[in-house]
């Protein structure tokens, strides 16, 4: 009967996530396949897709789930430091939600898509922030 209980109290301890991050961390570094040399300039995040006059590669898609509380500007934070880790210059289609992880009923969760210019262009005149 104890071993039953301890069981329940480990699953219900657990939580209940998809995400593959241990909290905090973001992704794996094996999964982080820098194809441009990392760099420490501002990344531009955009919670859409941009239009089709802008040339782009996607580098990779990005996600991350925090194991505690928090607002959406720590996970936001997250993407553009493995963006800039890759390489990328931007972070489109970003999306942000909160569900349960760990020991939080509410972790702030975020994911999107690495993408690297291939023509220049001022990313600030569509709507988004530099992170």
């Amino acid at each position: 009967m104890k071993i039953i209980i301890i069981i329940i109290i480990m699953f219900s301890m657990a939580g209940c996530s998809t995400v593959r991050t241990v909290a905090g961390i973001g992704p794996p570094e094996s999964d982080i396949q820098a194809v441009y040399p990392e760099h420490k300039n501002k990344v531009y995040i955009v919670k859409s897709n941009l239009p089709d006059t802008v040339k782009y590669t996607v580098v990779k898609d990005l996600w991350y789930g925090s194991g505690w509380y928090g607002s959406s500007d720590r996970v936001i934070e997250e993407l553009a430091f493995n963006a800039r880790k890759l390489g990328a210059d931007a972070v489109i289609d970003v999306k942000v939600w909160w569900s349960p992880r760990g020991m939080s009923f509410a972790s702030p969760h975020a994911s999107g898509k690495a993408i690297k210019l291939t023509e220049p262009i001022d990313l600030s005149v569509y709507p988004g922030e530099w992170w």
